[in-house]
């Protein structure tokens, strides 16, 4: 709730916070609804409002390999939004091989 409490204001404190509880939750925290699959794909969407379209691509594909298959149609529009963005932005994508 930090981290989205954050979002709006400061990108770097929400981002900060949600992965805070991906590391709380790696350390063996009680997770049981889930919130450290969740701050992914919510550090993913700052990411990708922020235009950084290969870190978002590559948050989402890791949410996605938690078993969240929410995380379809979100890459299926981080790449739509990539694909609309600059030719650096395209470069930088190709070059995640």
């Amino acid at each position: 709730m930090l981290g989205k409490s954050w979002k709006q204001e400061d990108d770097d404190k929400a981002v900060e916070y949600f992965q805070r509880v991906r590391d709380l939750a790696r350390h063996g925290f009680a997770d049981s609804i889930s919130l450290a699959t969740a701050a992914i794909g919510l550090e993913a969407r700052v990411e990708l409002r922020r235009k950084h379209f290969k870190h978002a691509i590559e948050l989402y594909l890791e949410q996605y390999a938690t078993g969240d298959s929410s995380a379809v149609v979100s890459l299926r529009w981080a790449a739509g939004e990539a694909l609309a963005g600059s030719g650096d932005d395209l470069a930088a994508l190709a070059g995640n091989g």
